[in-house]
């Protein structure tokens, strides 16, 4: 399991916490729906496709990793693709904020806030997934909740 934590009180960039260590950091670009996701040193780049419409992605020296598309703009949810694997973020309730993840209609995990008013989040996605894939998905979903913030 993971924490999201935003590096500071105004920053829309987040760190990554397991078991009390920094294991992954996104820095958000100018452009609000793009930045770099470093993991060990390692950089990630993600984003969306166009500014209004498009896959979200996450890429590794030009080869996308896991792509995700919102299939209505009436609905909150994405479906994301991984490695010949399907899965839905879906909110859990329609006042909520708290996101589930599903793999074949059966609930896999979940990113919720970490407490009714707060921005960081808990991370309870499958270990199974890398981190990377794992922290775009957070990653997903925080995106949602700024926008929802935004408005």
């Amino acid at each position: 399991m993971l924490s999201a934590v935003p590096k500071s009180w105004f920053s829309r960039d987040y760190e990554f916490i397991a078991n009390g260590a920094v294991v992954a950091k996104i820095d958000l670009s100018i452009f609000r729906e793009r930045g770099t996701l470093t993991i060990h040193g390692q950089d990630f780049e993600f984003g969306r496709e166009s500014l209004w419409a498009g896959t979200f992605f996450l890429r590794r020296a030009g080869a996308t990793v896991v792509t995700a598309k919102k299939p209505s703009v009436f609905r909150r949810e994405l479906q994301v693709k991984f490695g010949g694997r399907a899965f839905s973020l879906v909110v859990a309730s329609f006042f909520g904020r708290r996101f589930l993840l599903r793999e074949g209609g059966r609930e896999v995990g979940s990113v919720a806030p970490a407490h009714m008013f707060t921005r960081k989040a808990i991370v309870d996605l499958p270990e199974s997934l890398p981190l990377e894939v794992q922290v775009f998905m957070a990653w997903l979903v925080i995106n949602i909740w700024q926008r929802n913030d935004s408005d």
